[in-house]
């Protein structure tokens, strides 16, 4: 009975310890499945699992290479990737730079372009003022005397002058020389000195002195001489031309004409001495030469009045006319 006994536990112990086991080996072999690819083992003998495993494991390797090599491609990829987005950031921020660099160059130029402009501009405007006062000078020159060759004062003020003039003198009875004294007398020098001022542009005032040297003619004088000083106060009327100025003048004055000669010849001729009043009737133009000088030609014919020059009255009257060049020196 024990025997029987001892028998039927030891089943029962075997029966669990088997149990056991094979519980703990389907354990591992579910882990194993669960850690690698292959399927899983099944009950077959250690000779025919080891061959299984043995001919598997290259297999596992080669899968495992090239796992570790797709990896190793994809890491280079990603590294290429970075480094080509960097470089493409690179080139984004050069690109951005030589924009900004050009758009920079484009507003310099379009600057400096606009200064050139703008300078040019202001020549121009410079000149064409330039020129314009140049016209407005030239028009105003152009209806007033200048105080100096080329132009005048831009604002007229009055001129001073002072004159010396020298010509020829002789007598007329109603513009005729052969009639009155001018039949019994030559024509000669005559000179004077004259000061005044223009009061404006077309008008001036004048103070003159004149004097002439006249020989008398044949029998009738007996080489008597006459000698001629007048003081003359004259107005003038000027035509305010830039280059030269025309006028005419007239006024009053008083002309004293002595016999010249010995006590005998003064004695024997029929010339005589007179004193007579006058109005001088003249006409000239004047044309600048310099700053302070001009140069002129001039006419008088002299209105006397009572006068008397000879013993005869048929050649007793007669008018001085005078032919003068004027210098002038403006003060």
């Amino acid at each position: 009975m024990n025997c029987k006994r001892k028998i039927a536990y030891m089943t029962v112990l075997s029966s669990a310890i088997f149990a056991f086991a094979g519980n703990a080996l389907a354990q591992q072999a579910s882990r194993r499945s669960a850690n690698c690819p292959y399927p899983p083992a099944h009950a077959d003998s250690p000779a025919r699992h080891a061959r299984r495993h043995h001919h598997i494991r290259p297999a596992h390797r080669a899968q495992s290479d090239q796992a570790k090599a797709e990896l190793a491609r994809r890491q280079q990829i990603a590294i290429t990737q970075q480094k080509l987005d960097e470089a493409i950031a690179r080139y984004q921020t050069e690109h951005n730079r030589i924009s900004a660099l050009e758009s920079e160059n484009q507003r310099l130029a379009f600057e400096n372009a606009r200064h050139t402009r703008e300078a040019q501009e202001a020549t121009l405007r410079e000149r064409l003022a330039l020129e314009q006062e140049t016209i407005a000078k030239a028009r105003l020159n152009a209806v007033r005397p200048p105080n100096a060759r080329g132009g005048g004062p831009t604002n007229w003020h009055p001129a001073f002058r002072v004159g010396l003039e020298g010509g020829a003198a002789a007598f007329t009875e109603h513009f005729d020389f052969d009639k009155g004294i001018g039949s019994a007398t030559h024509a000669g020098p005559a000179w004077g000195l004259r000061g005044g001022v223009d009061i404006l542009p077309w008008f001036g005032v004048e103070a003159r002195y004149l004097g002439f040297y006249n020989e008398g003619i044949g029998e009738t004088t007996v080489g008597g001489k006459l000698l001629t000083n007048a003081g003359l106060a004259t107005v003038r009327f000027i035509a305010p031309i830039r280059y030269a100025q025309p006028y005419v003048f007239t006024g009053v004055g008083i002309y004293s004409t002595n016999v010249l000669g010995s006590n005998a010849e003064r004695q024997a001729t029929n010339l005589r001495s007179n004193v007579s009043g006058g109005v001088p009737i003249g006409i000239g133009v004047n044309v600048p030469v310099h700053e302070h000088v001009s140069v002129g030609l001039e006419t008088v014919y002299h209105r006397l009045f009572n006068e008397s020059f000879d013993k005869v009255e048929a050649l007793s009257g007669g008018d001085p006319v005078t032919f003068n060049g004027v210098v002038n020196l403006m003060l």
